[in-house]
């Protein structure tokens, strides 16, 4: 008795994952106003969530989006401007339209 061949296709009607282009990563840039970090982002971004910035290895209590390039870290202690500050990698709660990330970042406060 013969068969038929299966062919294995991927449906025509959905498209390829291997071909969407990968998101692009907004830049960081902190500073302070009164204790509160502010994180400047060059990418409009959407914030689900309390992004992990660390600043003296502490994690915000609260986040603000005022704008969709500017989010707002509350800390439970307030911020000085000689503590240091990381942006993780690859953080969850910020993200582009386009799927991107934050890029990582540390430093200190000016």
């Amino acid at each position: 008795m013969l068969h038929t061949s299966v062919k294995h296709r991927r449906q025509r009607s959905q498209r390829d994952p291997r071909n969407s282009p990968f998101g692009v990563d907004a830049v960081a840039t902190l500073s302070l106003d009164s204790g509160v970090v502010v994180l400047s982002l060059s990418l409009p971004v959407v914030l689900k969530g309390v992004p992990q910035v660390l600043v003296e290895g502490v994690a915000p209590v609260s986040a603000t989006q005022s704008t969709p390039t500017t989010i707002r870290l509350t800390y439970a202690a307030p911020a000085v401007s000689t503590d240091g500050y990381t942006v993780p990698s690859k953080d969850p709660a910020c993200r582009t339209a386009n799927g991107g990330f934050v890029q990582p970042v540390s430093g200190v406060f000016p």
